[in-house]
């Protein structure tokens, strides 16, 4: 069976106990893997959110491929230390990059485990993919596809972390950091853990009976300042505007704080298509400003607009055409052809710095 998009954070809060397979591909990896781990956990609880990980094991497609068994295998095998009163699942994690494994999915869905749950994360899958085909014409799969947000969903997820953590945002506040966090689910999660952390247990007050803190712009600016030589609009500003010096020393510091470097990409990818924006609105006969306001969803901070001004000097439309191109054609390699992501995506990146320059 298969999922629509706005259909999927249903499923992930409460999965339905009949499927024993989910399918979780699409462009954002960092909402592929969060999901798959608010799925994991949901079954190795037995219906909570937390559970023995004694009882999940983490299987890569090449491993699958040469043994074709082991997927089946590893399903009905129970820990030794697992409890026969607990409710809670098997779980065999499965990582692809396409339809290698597609056969043994099919193989796997005639004779599946019923206490087991298999969860494959997978990247962008065509509809024509063979795994997707094969899970969406099952009853017993679910196929959940995970694309990037936008600025709405953005804000509403950051809410209701934010809540959950006992923190409240102002709307101010709230534009700005959705400026910072970009369509990655990862990196999402990284910025909001990074501005819990920051604005701490201080000026709380009480709402439905426990302690709110309020985020406020101040607060958000502080943060951003805390880390800027590392964030990810430094990254971008530096290789639009061509400083080949900054943007190898900001990928390396994001590198060094665990930020994925697809999720640079995906960014990346976003910021070219709002200066491609830009330059359609001025061809049609728009002001510059005008066609940034337009363009850039949510609006660019002032402190950035002369920057960004900058990039659109330097960037035709023919020239940030060219561009996305790449960034394409380096996610698609970083998904499919196992390569190193840092080391494709930093050979892009100072790649496309140098073509601002020309």
């Amino acid at each position: 069976m298969k999922l629509k998009a706005h259909q999927v954070d249903g499923f992930i809060k409460s999965p339905d106990p009949n499927i024993l397979l989910v399918l979780v591909y699409g462009s954002d990896l960092g909402m592929i893997r969060e999901h798959a781990r608010v799925l994991a956990n949901f079954a190795l609880g037995g219906g909570r959110q937390d559970g023995d990980t004694m009882e999940r094991v983490d299987v890569d497609a090449a491993t699958l491929t040469r043994n074709p068994g082991l997927l089946h295998d590893e399903a009905a095998s129970l820990s030794m230390f697992a409890d026969p009163d607990n409710k809670s699942r098997r779980v065999v994690m499965v990582r692809t990059t396409g339809d290698q494994i597609a056969q043994i999915i099919k193989d796997y869905l005639a004779d599946p485990v019923p206490e087991a749950l298999v969860i494959i994360e997978a990247g962008k899958l065509t509809p024509a993919s063979k795994l997707r085909k094969i899970v969406e014409s099952d009853k017993k799969a679910m196929a959940l596809p995970c694309f990037e947000d936008d600025p709405g969903t953005i804000q509403r997820l950051a809410r209701e972390w934010l809540e959950a953590e006992g923190f409240r945002i102002e709307a101010a506040a709230m534009d700005r950091l959705s400026q910072r966090l970009g369509a990655d689910r990862g990196v999402t999660r990284q910025e909001l853990e990074r501005l819990a952390l920051y604005a701490g247990p201080r000026g709380s007050e009480k709402r439905d009976g426990r302690d709110i803190v309020m985020i406020t712009l101040d607060d958000v600016e502080q943060m951003i300042g805390d880390g800027a030589v590392a964030s990810l609009e430094n990254v971008i500003d530096a290789i639009a505007c061509g400083v080949l010096d900054d943007a190898d020393q900001a990928l390396t510091r994001l590198s060094l704080a665990g930020t994925p470097a697809t999720a640079v990409l995906n960014r990346l990818r976003a910021h070219f298509q709002n200066l491609h924006l830009t330059q359609g609105h001025i061809e049609n006969g728009m002001s510059r400003k005008e066609a940034l306001r337009l363009a850039f969803r949510p609006p660019l901070h002032f402190k950035r607009v002369s920057v960004v001004e900058r990039q659109v000097n330097l960037w035709s439309k023919a020239k940030v055409s060219t561009a996305l191109s790449i960034i394409h054609e380096t996610e698609a390699n970083c998904r499919e052809t196992g390569s190193p992501d840092v080391t494709l995506a930093a050979y892009t990146m100072l790649r496309l710095a140098r073509a601002a320059k020309r």
